[in-house]
């Protein structure tokens, strides 16, 4: 889930902070 971040996949990414 894309909580804090934009760039990042909903579950495929890690969150990033940016």
């Amino acid at each position: 889930h894309v909580l804090t971040s934009s760039t990042a996949s909903e579950e495929n990414s890690p969150p990033f902070c940016l």
